[in-house]
């Protein structure tokens, strides 16, 4: 989104310390951010920040804020300020959430 608003390609190759850049992901935020009431959100989305973690899908979201919590699960539709922590009601979604942020982790290289 960044790059497509500054009007810069994306980068290839290598970079001076030998890494690549990931394989570029996701879709623009661009549409949303001009007002097209057409523009659609992601998916999926993933968040890796030195101090927590959390993915959403849908209406759910799944974060472990410290990592050395046990992850909290919540209905955003339901509880959009995160105040109830349905984890121990829907355990199956939390494992299924939790796996595919540690599908995501993997490939981005955490």
């Amino acid at each position: 989104t960044i790059l497509e608003l500054a009007g810069v390609d994306y980068p290839e190759g290598d970079f001076e310390n030998g890494r690549k850049p990931l394989p570029l992901d996701g879709i623009s935020f661009v549409p949303a951010l001009r007002g097209d009431e057409s523009a659609t959100g992601h998916e999926e989305l993933f968040f890796s920040v030195p101090a927590g973690e959390a993915v959403r899908i849908g209406k759910w979201k799944l974060v472990n804020p410290r990592r050395d919590r046990p992850w909290e699960l919540y209905d955003l539709e339901a509880d959009g300020t995160e105040t109830k922590n349905l984890a121990g009601e829907f355990p199956d979604r939390v494992e299924q959430m939790a796996e595919a942020f540690r599908k995501w982790k993997k490939e981005v290289g955490d």
